[in-house]
Parts: C-alpha cells; sequence; structure tokens
C-alpha cells in the first residue's frame, strides 16, 4: 500500500547515484545530460509511485552529498512528504571552485585521488598544481578519510531524525567495514557505533558497485560505472528495504 505521506524522492550522491554510463560502455552522462528516470534511485521512485529529484554529480564528494542534502532540507517547504536517498561515496575527493573563464562565474570542481592538475589548469587558465598537491597529501589517508565520512553520515542522519524527516542512506561504493566500528580502530571505533543510523542504512557492509559487480561484472564499464541492467537489479532490494521501513500499512 502507498504511503500517503511519502510523495517524493530526493536523491544525493556521485556518479552511480547520478547514472554515469548507464546508456552502456563509454556513454557517459554528463549533467545536462540525465537520465534519473534509469537509475536505481529512479526505478524505485518509480514503484512506489513517488516524484523523483536527483541532485547528484559525478565526482561529488562526501562533503558535496550532505552539504547539499542539508541545503535542500533547509528549503523544502515539504520536507515531511520527501524521503531523502543519500548514497556516500569514497573519501578520498573534495571539491573547489573556479572561475569559469567563458562567463566569469565561479563553478564547483570535483576533485577526486587520481586526477591530474594538467586538464583543469588547461580548462580554468590557472595552474593547479599546488592545490592539488595538498588535496593528495591531506585528503587521501584511508583512516582519516573513513572517520570524516563518518562524521558526515552521523550528523546528516541526526540532522534528517530531528526533523522527522524520512531517510535512507547507503554506500555506492567504497563499504563500511566491521572493524571501522571496532574499538581499536585509531579513527572511529565503537565510539560512533551507537551513533550510526543502523535502521536506515541499506546493507551498511555493502555497497552498489562491489555488489552487483560480483553478480554481474558484465554490466560494469572499465570504470566501474553499472549501466541500466544493474542499477535495475539494485533497484529491487533497496525497493524493498524502503517499503518495509517507510510505505508498509503498520508504519
Amino acid at each position: 500500500m502507498r504511503n500517503k505521506k511519502i510523495k517524493k524522492i530526493v536523491s544525493v550522491g556521485c556518479s552511480h547515484m547520478f547514472g554515469s554510463e548507464i546508456r552502456g560502455e563509454g556513454k557517459i552522462c554528463r549533467v545536462n545530460d540525465r537520465h534519473p528516470h534509469l537509475t536505481f534511485a529512479g526505478k524505485v521512485a518509480e514503484v512506489l509511485g513517488c516524484e523523483h529529484e536527483d541532485l547528484s554529480e559525478p565526482g561529488g564528494s562526501n562533503t558535496y552529498i550532505r552539504e547539499t542534502a542539508v541545503e535542500h532540507l533547509v528549503g523544502n517547504v515539504n520536507a515531511d512528504t520527501t524521503l531523502y536517498l543519500i548514497g556516500w561515496t569514497t573519501y578520498s575527493r573534495h571539491y573547489f571552485y573556479a572561475e569559469d573563464p567563458n562567463t566569469g562565474e565561479e563553478i564547483k570542481y570535483h576533485w577526486a585521488q587520481g586526477v591530474e592538475p594538467g586538464g583543469p589548469s588547461e580548462e580554468f587558465g590557472t595552474d593547479f598544481t599546488l592545490l592539488f598537491d595538498y588535496f593528495k597529501l591531506y585528503m587521501t589517508n584511508d583512516e582519516d578519510g573513513r572517520r570524516r565520512r563518518m562524521n558526515d553520515t552521523v550528523l546528516l542522519s541526526n540532522m534528517f531524525a530531528h526533523r522527522k524527516v524520512p531517510y535512507v542512506m547507503l554506500s555506492s561504493c567504497s563499504t563500511w567495514m566491521p572493524q571501522d566500528f571496532e574499538e581499536h580502530h585509531p579513527k572511529i571505533g565503537r565510539k560512533w557505533k551507537k551513533f550510526f543510523p543502523w535502521n536506515n542504512y541499506y546493507e551498511p557492509y555493502g555497497s552498489f558497485v562491489e555488489k552487483m559487480r560480483d553478480k554481474r561484472p558484465e554490466t560494469f564499464s572499465s570504470s566501474l560505472h553499472g549501466n541500466e541492467i544493474a542499477h535495475k537489479n539494485y533497484a529491487i532490494g533497496l525497493r524493498n528495504f524502503i517499503k518495509e521501513l517507510y510505505f508498509e500499512e503498520n508504519k
């Protein structure tokens, strides 16, 4: 039975939630070429009879995901009828603003580990070598990155809970590991475990990429982006999780 309260799903994530290459190997969806109805978030919304708004961006960091969700929530007058679907990503990412040489406007550039400064420097007419060296030095530590992602997860989930707004979180890539919640972990450990949103987190020790690539490796491109088949199959379990959490008659 359709939950009368939830009328819209807002999804926020990186390229996996966005659906990069969802049309096949090498056919990359850009921000101005969205196909949200083909993604697992879009398919879940369709089955549940909800409107779907996707705010994901390829290369988006966890900081971007958290900030975008909060900014949308603050301005959402229908927050009580909106379900936020949050797809956390890898932690070796960041973003910065740069001036568009064509328009003079400041635009957001998403940096991820492995990105070299040559392309962006040429695109914007500014040498980003030192900035990228800083990112590589301070944004790629595994333990610190997991701590930062844990902070983002706990802070955003507590905001949703405090505002009594429906939400579901998942790992698009980079799974949580059991040792992340063990007492001896130098950066996270058991002290975080009681704050982690277990009830609202879909398969905490799994991820979209890991799960679907193991089952159907042929549905993923060389850049580890799943096609429509991968999204369709992942949507089944996610849909059932959301239905049980928010759409059953006894909820």
